[in-house]
């Protein structure tokens, strides 16, 4: 997160992909926006005080999302598309990180819509193309 806040423009949208089934044991996704001076557009924490269902269908959008984990870099797009999040880069976030074993990374690294920009341990960080 630290890199993302002196590396990348503040307030550009980030997708955070972790995996995680649970939303509020996701720390990566609720410490984004502070740590990394960026928009995730996924996160929910702060929503569940508005009032409405705007809490559901953020909880709705971030399960949606991290089911994609397993998936391509199609299931990321067709997510912003269908929840018209526009998004500047997909952080993914998991322990023991593998472009082997993990499909989603995998995809994104072998597109020419997305571009690698960083890498370490469990992070792995795309810029989506213009």
């Amino acid at each position: 997160m630290d890199w993302v806040a002196n590396n990348i423009p503040q307030q550009s949208h980030f997708v955070i992909l972790t995996g995680e089934t649970e939303a509020f044991g996701d720390s990566v996704s609720e410490w984004f926006p502070v740590l990394g001076k960026s928009v995730s557009v996924a996160t929910i924490q702060g929503y569940e005080w508005l009032p409405g269902k705007l809490f559901q269908t953020k909880l709705n959008e971030y399960n949606a999302l991290q089911a994609c984990m397993t998936k391509t870099y199609t299931c990321v797009e067709t997510w912003g598309s269908e929840m018209h999040h526009n998004f500047d880069y997909v952080l993914v976030s998991q322990n023991g990180l593998s472009t082997n074993k993990n499909s989603v990374v995998t995809s994104l690294t072998e597109s020419t819509t997305y571009q690698l920009v960083y890498q370490k341990a469990d992070i792995a960080i795309f810029k989506k193309n213009p």
